[in-house]
């Protein structure tokens, strides 16, 4: 009785083991963003994370919480580089078929995202990352315009069930439209999947893959951008449009929250630098 409990034992143990080694594999395999080092690079972001610990403006404008610890990882998770595009124009490139691979430019900066959704930015200057302002907490009429790493990455779990390999994967922002785009080069094709302050206003569902035609026909339909006569993308719209009744004045409003939300992004840090100057002045 003894050696036949033994062996049932025995028997229940190799069956685990096999069980975990089969599932373990799958688990590591799982699609994840910031596999990608254009999205995400942990050593860099060590610095990142550093520079933007030690800033003391965050904490005394409360996107920082004093409890955190400059030694947490917290955060590590939601950050991720966002790069600029060679022309900010991305409606004519989305609408005659260009390669956005060789839209998106060199430069970039990172984007660290807090516990309440606001988006610390950091930028490299003279060798050292630094933060160059931070966004205003979303609200009811303005989500934040992060990447939302939970739906990113299942899209990308579908993409890899359908057996499309993904190549490439970077983040760029878009501000004409006050959306960041993930870019994806697949096997498939290009897609993007957008993360937008002002959706009602684009008609860009956030966190959602469209091909590069899809988002720009659905781009086009909110901002009156439809190709003209001569091959340009028309910015007059219909005459309904003109008059503000249509998608034309939905433009003009993302334009101007645009221009505003860069104000106050850079507004801390011009107050900080100035109060420097003043301090030295003395």
């Amino acid at each position: 009785m003894k050696t036949a409990a033994k062996n049932s034992c025995i028997a229940l143990l190799l069956a685990f083991l096999t069980c975990l080694s089969l599932t373990a594999p799958a688990r590591a395999a799982g699609p994840d963003a910031a596999a990608y080092p254009e999205f995400f690079d942990a050593a860099e972001f060590q610095e990142v994370r550093d520079a933007v610990f030690h800033t003391q403006l965050l904490y005394e404008n409360g996107v920082l919480d004093e409890a955190q610890p400059a030694d947490a990882e917290g955060g590590l998770e939601s950050s991720y580089k966002m790069f600029s595009l060679k022309d900010p124009e991305l409606l004519p490139a989305l609408q005659n078929g260009s390669d956005l691979s060789g839209l998106i430019s060199d430069e970039y900066v990172w984007i660290v995202v807090t516990a309440a959704n606001q988006s610390i930015r950091a930028v490299r200057v003279d060798g050292e990352w630094e933060v160059l302002g931070y966004s205003t907490p979303p609200s009811e009429t303005a989500a934040a315009n992060v990447v939302q790493l939970e739906p990113l990455n299942t899209e990308l779990a579908a993409l890899s069930a359908s057996q499309t390999s993904i190549d490439r994967l970077v983040c760029f922002e878009a501000p004409m439209y006050h959306t960041d785009f993930v870019y994806m080069d697949t096997s498939d094709g290009a897609f993007l999947v957008p993360f937008g302050s002002r959706p009602d206003l684009t008609g860009l569902e956030n966190g959602k893959l469209y091909t590069p035609e899809e988002a720009g026909g659905i781009l086009s339909a909110s901002f009156g951008g439809a190709q003209s006569e001569n091959g340009n993308a028309g910015i007059g719209g219909t005459a309904a449009q003109r008059a503000g009744r249509g998608p034309a004045a939905a433009s003009e409003a993302v334009l101007l929250a645009a221009a505003l939300g860069a104000v106050l992004f850079a507004l801390p840090v011009f107050f900080k630098r100035q109060s420097k100057k003043a301090d030295s002045d003395r």
